[in-house]
């Protein structure tokens, strides 16, 4: 897609030459970069009421003061950012920065890139709406760019730390990569030469961002990330620099051996997954697959049988759920949600967790295995089969894609926002429009325009919810 293929680093220092040389992709991989945007905006949209409600993320990402403008690509936003000073001008638009990545991130429906189990675009597009306030003349292949190379960046972090494996260390790696990725694809938007991306570089890989968080720091910390970044990116491009040595060692620890040949994969972008369902990526096949025998009809259920690799087997064993992250990351609640209440599986809230006694139901019904042929896939593809036993008979489903071998991600992201946000309500207008907007902006104005638009509808949203 975006026609760079696979190439080989020593390490992070080299990195910035290849941003700086980043190629525009063609027709095909502008609109991939576009999706990519349309899906992380309805991520951003089904966090709003969340935030809303709860008080516990950044309300807005639009500040207030400034429009959004009612014309075709709504100008007036990126024009009132551009009239501001350039100190307030970059501070906002970190601001906004580490707003969307939060938002987006708490939604749990962002894409991931399986091999180094980062999620991307909870990263690469609060940056690219940054730096697109900042340079509101930017083209959009100018921005398709920054976008493959963020997609590149934290596909290659992600590998460094460990992947798929690093999860069950403890770590969380979208967010130790956070700070470089969103570096990278702000110094890619902003244009730097090899020696400002460089500093930016070595500034963000200068923060220690290891470990998890719980909510609701969990979200705002990867915010903070995000914005850091973006941060390291500006102060680089006034002549502000990191120790080169930390592009050396990142993410080794004092004694660790270096990594071998370091390998950017240019087309990483085409490989992310677009999550169907608010649900952990680990137990999501299994739950798809009990989804659609579930619709098939069976309803006297007395046996489910579900065949993980070990890594996804071990991450969705959690009979107790006491949590919102836990009734996401939980086959068994998860398939609760499947059998007996599927609207679940689309609820990013959830601020009741109303399935608990059908979770333990479930928990008494579900046999989970490792199946050895599915963990030889781990982690390039994270397979699932499932056998439902019933008084009618079994059914079996092998193998949900779930995105893995996906036709048009575009269809997928607008059935993902039906499935969210209900027909004829403000949020279903808001994602349509946010759809269809980052489709065809035509500059970098018309692109962060597109936050405006979506928080002035959660706001109608809230009205009509009052209203109700």
């Amino acid at each position: 897609m975006t026609g760079g293929g696979a190439a080989g680093l020593s390490d992070l220092g080299d990195l910035a030459d290849a941003l700086t040389s980043w190629p525009r992709p063609g027709a095909d991989g502008e609109r991939l970069a576009r999706v990519r945007i349309a899906d992380a905006c309805v991520a951003y949209l089904a966090t709003a009421a969340s935030a809303r409600r709860k008080g516990l993320l950044p309300q807005r990402a639009v500040p207030a003061g400034v429009g959004c403008g009612e014309g075709e690509n709504h100008r007036p936003f990126g024009r009132n950012l551009a009239d501001q000073p350039e100190t307030s001008r970059t501070g906002l638009a970190a601001d906004i920065a580490g707003t969307v990545a939060s938002r987006i991130r708490y939604s749990e429906i962002d894409d991931i890139l399986l091999e180094s189990c980062v999620t991307p675009g909870s990263v690469v597009v609060p940056a690219l709406f940054a730096a697109a306030a900042i340079r509101p003349e930017a083209r959009p292949a100018e921005l398709a760019a920054a976008a493959g190379a963020g997609y590149a960046t934290l596909a290659l972090c992600g590998g460094l730390l460990g992947g798929a494996e690093s999860v069950a260390r403890g770590e969380w790696p979208t967010r130790a990569a956070a700070a470089i990725g969103a570096a990278a694809t702000a110094a890619v938007a902003l244009g730097l030469d090899a020696a400002a991306c460089r500093r930016g570089l070595a500034l963000a890989a200068g923060l220690a961002w290891h470990g998890k968080a719980p909510e609701p720091a969990r979200e705002v910390v990867f915010g903070w990330a995000v914005e850091t970044g973006v941060r390291c990116a500006l102060l680089a491009a006034q002549g502000g620099a990191g120790d080169p040595a930390a592009l050396r060692r990142w993410p080794r620890r004092d004694g660790e051996p270096a990594p071998a040949a370091l390998t950017l994969n240019r087309d990483a972008i085409a490989a992310a997954r677009i999550k169907p369902l608010c649900s952990a990526r680990q137990v999501l096949p299994a739950i798809a697959c009990l989804l659609a025998i579930a619709d098939a009809g069976p309803l006297e259920i007395t046996g489910v049988d579900v065949w993980l690799s070990r890594p996804c087997r071990a991450f969705g064993d959690r009979p107790r759920v006491a949590t919102r992250l836990d009734s996401i990351a939980s086959i068994q609640y998860q398939a609760a949600a499947a059998v007996w209440a599927p609207a679940v599986l689309w609820d990013v809230t959830r601020d009741e967790l109303s399935l608990l006694a059908q979770s333990e139901s479930m928990a008494a019904l579900l046999r989970l295995h490792e199946d050895p042929s599915l963990t030889r896939e781990y982690p390039a593809r994270w397979p699932a089969r499932v056998t439902v036993t019933t008084r009618q008979g079994s059914y079996t489903r092998d193998d949900a894609d779930s995105g893995e071998t996906a036709a048009d991600p575009l269809t997928e992201v607008r059935d993902k926002a039906a499935r969210l946000f209900p027909a004829g309500g403000a949020a279903r207008r808001a994602s349509d429009a946010a759809i269809a907007r980052s489709l065809t902006f035509g500059d970098a104005a018309g692109l962060t325009a597109i936050l405006g638009s979506i928080d002035a509808a959660d706001t109608d949203e809230g009205k009509e919810a009052h209203a109700s």
